[in-house]
């Protein structure tokens, strides 16, 4: 038991325990860390910004699990003030759903995400200015617009700091460019009202969302959450030392001999550990209901649950154009030769003398010195006694409105 992740005593439990031991077993990894990493560092640079932070990879690669985990995180981190402000709500996390019809529910969506605020008597959202008087409720004539201006004034009430959507390519399903321009003119206007970050996460269907426009790429962060590849000699290790780590982590007698067969693993997964993670969960769980007392599990058990050959080859289609996509088209070289740079001038301007280019700036001030004696000289000089005028010509010319003031008295 020495090498096993799980308490002995859990050996002895219901099997409903054990299965639910292992898929509650927050299992980090080399790229999760990455990923969870770089997200929290953005999320703290972002406060008080507009951001929109996109997230996206391969279908089960980990992103849900990554989301829960942010959103722990951002929650803890402000456990303090949560305890001095009852009110505060640091982060709050949204399941996008996927449209039922031809839009995306903006209105289900708002629903939802206030919920979450603990916003009250969201049934009873009215629907201010309404022609021939009265008020209509926003849920039964769908007055998107209404809901958008409660969450927002929620959002900053309960001093949110991140608004996580997870499956956020939902948004971008069905969706003309015009239409998936405005999705993201939503969140960008959202963003910029909250001043909080709004986090994306979803499959590559999301990349749709990248750069829609130059207001929206100068606010965005891309973040590519990708899986082992076995052509990849370190990732393919890391890969096998998460199967190592599932197989320690199974809650049963006998550790399963399962590294071996890493090839059959890598090749249902891709290489996406919440695929590997699923399947695992999935085997232990029906073999557990088929027999409590099993002391180990064989390959056999597992090839029972996991993705068949067709399934596996759909989703590396989907995978091998959503990494193409990836590959950014525009060379630093290209970006230089648009915006008019010779390579000649970033090479003289690497090999310009920094201390003699501090010289110029030390002599150039030194030159304006004298002028600011000058002005401190003049600002200085002794003035004249209270109301007593200093001496001066006095003009002789005819002040304005005298003669109208002559033809008055005249």
């Amino acid at each position: 038991m020495e090498n096993r992740k799980f308490p002995e005593e859990l050996l002895f439990g219901k099997a409903e325990e054990r299965w639910n031991f292992f898929w509650n077993y927050p299992l980090d990894h080399p790229k999760f860390t990455d990923a969870f990493n770089k997200l929290m560092r953005q999320i703290d640079v972002s406060q008080n910004n507009d951001s929109v932070i996109l997230l996206y990879g391969p279908t089960r690669v980990g992103k849900s699990f990554l989301a829960e985990q942010i959103y722990k995180a951002v929650n803890d981190k402000y456990h303090k003030e949560m305890q001095e402000d009852k009110g505060l709500i640091p982060a709050i996390l949204v399941e996008a759903s996927p449209p039922e019809k031809r839009h995306f529910d903006w209105q289900g969506f708002y629903i939802t995400a206030l919920e979450k605020l603990e916003d009250i008597l969201i049934e009873n959202k009215v629907i201010p200015e309404m022609p021939k008087g009265g008020y209509k409720k926003a849920r039964e004539y769908r007055k998107t617009s209404t809901l958008n201006m409660a969450l927002i004034s929620a959002i900053i009430n309960r001093k949110t700091k991140v608004l996580i959507i997870d499956e956020a390519h939902h948004m971008a399903k069905r969706l003309t460019t015009e239409n998936l321009q405005n999705q993201m003119d939503v969140l960008k206007t959202l963003a910029n009202k909250t001043k909080i970050p709004i986090v994306l996460l979803g499959t590559y269907e999301l990349q749709n969302f990248k750069d829609q426009s130059g207001q929206l790429a100068s606010r965005g962060m891309n973040n590519h959450f990708t899986r082992y590849r076995y052509d990849n000699e370190e990732e393919r290790m890391k890969f096998i030392l998460c199967l190592l780590s599932f197989q320690q982590l199974l809650p049963l007698k006998i550790e399963p001999s399962l590294v071996e067969h890493y090839k059959f693993f890598y090749s249902r997964t891709l290489g996406c550990v919440g695929q590997l993670k699923n399947l695992f969960y999935l085997s232990l769980r029906g073999k557990l209901q088929e027999d409590p007392n099993i002391e180990t599990m064989e390959l056999s058990d597992f090839e029972e649950y996991a993705l068949t050959l067709d399934q596996c080859e759909k989703i590396r289609e989907e995978i091998v154009i959503g990494e193409k996509d990836e590959k950014s088209s525009m060379s630093e070289q290209s970006l230089f030769r648009n915006l008019g740079i010779s390579e000649d001038e970033v090479d003289d301007l690497e090999r310009e003398d920094i201390k003699d280019m501090e010289n110029i700036i030390h002599k150039k001030t030194k030159e304006e010195e004298p002028t600011k004696e000058v002005n401190r000289k003049t600002k200085n000089k002794q003035k004249g006694k209270p109301f007593q005028r200093n001496p001066k010509r006095d003009s002789i010319d005819t002040p304005e409105g005298f003669d109208s003031l002559k033809r008055a008295i005249d």
